[in-house]
């Protein structure tokens, strides 16, 4: 993969196709076996010809339960506990046992028990069809298996605004899904095998199929609204997160894929005229429908979506249902001509009306993204997301947001975090020349790092309309892309440093948090890729969230970030934590430091954050390494193999962390003067008395946090004004003691 990276063109398509062809190499073999699995158990369990229909819905049903418990216990339960490989090993011991008990069974059942009684030509309960109509059913299972893939992944990007970009909740839209197919493959199996017409009922359906999908289009910008409503009734915990997220998912799921589960039984029905061959019948259906929905998660995915958003690409897949069921009632030789226009017609005009007056662009954003007056400046839908840039009427904020989570905003709290994020460790570097920076954003820590003298900044962002956003920044990110030391990657981050072999003095990350889609950017195999594209003596700083993290899973985070960066201190950006690792033990040069920020441009830079003079910044600094080292004994390894946090829901959703996350840090605290050096001789005194007095008033500054986050709000105004009593330049305890007394 790294060499064809090097050697041939590679942009986002050409990367697609060979991420594709070595997927398709690594996972060809076991997936050909699942796949022969179904043809295989058909030719022994259908034995009688009357039987075909129904006991071939009855395995697709029983297969496709046991891909719901597979995927919901493996979501939930299993890749949290064991890990991904203990998963496969689980998986593949399934994989054994089923394997010994057939055998032993293979040895004892009678040869005769495994041979077909009874075989004619065409299947009792079916019409003889024309070749015509079996050869249609080959192309309708293809484009109906298209559709339905296209369905997935379309309402897992609307289901996704709504839900949140978790393990949980794709785990949650998944298991739905599934389950919707096997209960129509199992309600199909009543009626399948008595019933003649199965073309005409094939029709039926397949319309059905696309009505349902047209009657969720005014429902994807409501249901966000209705399902806000339900669960502010009911509050926030994790149980009732997961709740709501089945809620919705069966909301919009369940009828239209219970349709989608009858299609496979009576495709097999029909096409299979000689019960000698059903095996081989079942086996082209499956890889007809299979090869269909390749197609259609593809098309959707990387080109409908990104061509005509959400809703245009819903309009096409009902399209390709209601067209195929029109077609199977107008070639079916045995329905009456009457018939045939009654179906027909209605279905045509229905789906021709749909196409003048369907929401194809309206958006599909959450309520809590989009106030009362607020506006939505910017949306838009690709292929790794869906964007939207909302101002708040009251404040006159901007807020980027990714899918329904919230990535950047013009707020104090937000533009101090990302603009630490990129002076922090420009500041702290000797001589830093190249740096990289993961997650462009609104493009703030990019600007950031273009205001000291670097030769080269190169920075990765996986949406593309996250960069189309940015202009709606402009007044924070000064157009920073038109710098031409700037060069963009659009791309996975950490793609990028599996692939790149450039190596870079700092490395800024910035992703969004673990729980929300980025897990895999808090793991120690993450931070090894980092530590290889640095060069000697360079500095790594890492976005660190206290909210929406149980403890034990912040301790998770600092340690394993610390076990591959031995010299790891922590800093705090008014209710955001940054992580700094550094070759060796942290040295601030505070003459460096003091000349710097003196500099017109980085000065300027960090005034609106209060950041802008040294004792300011260095009041920023929260843990030392030997803070670090007692705050995280004993604490356990986030890896790719054991992604602890990302599968920590239980012990954060719907749980206040933040106060507690902070309140367990504080006994830890560490003074920053015993990192400083390079101090002149005439003003040492004067420093370290006024670093002393910035540590002892921010005791009490972080102490009045915790209690306002508890809603202890008078002892929280009390701590604010000890904090200015004992240092009145603390501008960041004014801005807290101002949210306090007027209720914010």
């Amino acid at each position: 993969y790294i060499w064809v990276y090097h050697h041939f063109p590679t942009t986002f398509y050409h990367l697609s196709l060979l991420r594709f062809l070595l997927s398709f190499s690594i996972l060809l073999i076991p997936t050909f076996l699942m796949g022969g699995t179904l043809p295989v158990i058909t030719k022994l369990f259908v034995r009688r010809t009357e039987e075909l229909g129904g006991k071939i819905g009855i395995l697709y049903a029983v297969n496709t339960f046991g891909a719901v418990i597979g995927t919901f216990s493996a979501g939930f339960f299993l890749l949290g506990t064991l890990g991904i490989q203990g998963t496969l090993y689980t998986a593949s011991l399934i994989n054994f046992l089923i394997a010994g008990v057939a055998w032993m069974l293979s040895r004892t059942a009678p040869a005769s028990d495994l041979r077909q009684k009874k075989v004619v030509t065409a299947p009792r309960g079916v019409r003889d069809h024309p070749p015509y109509v079996v050869h249609f059913i080959l192309w309708a299972i293809f484009f109906s298996g298209l559709a339905s893939l296209a369905y997935q992944v379309i309402w897992t990007r609307v289901l996704i605004i709504i839900l949140q970009g978790t393990t949980y909740s794709f785990t949650t839209m998944l298991t739905t899904f599934l389950c919707g197919l096997a209960l129509g493959s199992l309600l199909v199996t009543k009626f399948i095998d008595t019933r003649r017409d199965l073309l005409f009922l094939f029709g039926m359906i397949e319309i059905l199929i696309g009505l349902s999908a047209l009657l969720l289009l005014p429902l994807f910008s409501t249901l966000p609204d209705l399902l806000y409503a339900i669960r502010n009734q009911l509050g926030i915990s994790w149980w009732k997160v997961v709740g709501m997220g089945f809620l919705a998912s069966f909301f919009v799921m369940l009828v239209p894929t219970i349709l989608m589960g009858a299609t496979f039984p009576l495709a097999v029905k029909l096409y299979t005229t000689n019960l000698k061959r059903v095996g081989g019948s079942v086996g082209i259906v499956y890889a007809a429908n299979t090869t269909g929905a390749i197609l259609g998660s593809f098309a959707v995915g990387f080109v409908l979506i990104p061509l005509i958003g959400i809703q245009g690409s819903n309009l096409i897949a009902a399209f390709v249902n209601i067209s195929l069921g029109a077609i199977a009632i107008a070639i079916n030789p045995f329905s009456l001509q009457k018939t045939k226009w009654a179906v027909t017609l209605p279905a045509a005009a229905i789906l021709l009306l749909s196409f003048f007056i369907a929401p194809t662009h309206k958006p599909v954003i959450t309520p809590t993204s989009l106030g009362p007056g607020d506006k939505l400046l910017f949306y838009k839908e690709d292929m790794a997301g869906t964007v939207s840039v909302i101002e708040q009427k009251r404040s006159g904020v901007r807020l980027c947001y990714v899918n329904s989570n919230f990535v950047c905003g013009t707020s104090y709290d937000a533009l101090k975090t990302i603009r630490m994020l990129g002076h922090l460790p420009l500041l702290l570097h000797p001589n830093p020349r190249s740096v990289l920076v993961i997650g462009f954003g609104m493009g703030v820590t990019t600007w950031s790092v273009t205001q000291h003298p670097i030769e080269k900044v190169v920075v990765v962002e996986l949406s593309p309309a996250v960069v189309d956003a940015s202009k709606y920044f402009s007044q924070v990110n000064h157009n920073v892309l038109n710098d031409p030391r700037v060069r963009l990657v659009e791309g996975d981050g950490r793609n990028y440093l599996l692939m790149t072999d450039e190596r870079y003095d700092v490395i800024t990350c910035d992703p969004t948090h673990p729980l929300l889609g980025s897990g895999n950017l808090y793991t120690r195999d993450y931070f090894e890729l980092c530590k290889e594209r640095l060069t000697d003596g360079g500095i790594i700083v890492q976005y660190l969230p206290l909210h929406l993290l149980s403890p034990e899973d912040l301790k998770t985070a600092i340690s394993t970030f610390k076990e591959v960066f031995p010299h790891t201190t922590v800093w705090f950006a008014f209710s955001h934590g940054i992580l700094v690792g550094t070759e060796g033990r942290l040295k601030i040069d505070y003459t460096s430091l003091k000349r710097r920020l003196s500099k017109e441009k980085i000065r300027q830079s960090l005034k609106e954050s209060d950041l802008n003079e040294p004792f300011a910044f260095l009041s920023c600094f929260l843990l030392g390494e030997d803070g670090v080292d007692r705050f995280v004994a004993r604490a356990r390894i986030n890896t790719d193999d054991r992604p602890r946090i990302e599968f920590s829901g239980q012990r954060s959703i719907g749980v206040e962390t933040w106060s507690e996350n902070l309140s367990r840090l504080l006994p830890f605290r560490g003074d920053v003067s015993t990192h400083l050096s390079h101090i002149e001789v005439e003003e040492e005194a004067e420093v370290r008395s006024k670093l002393s007095t910035i540590f002892s008033a921010g005791e009490h500054s972080l102490r009045g946090r915790v209690l306002y986050k508890r809603g202890r709000v008078e002892e929280a105004i009390s701590e604010y004004r000890q904090t200015l009593e004992i240092y009145p330049e603390d501008e960041e305890t004014k801005r807290w003691l101002k949210f306090a007394m007027e209720g914010f």
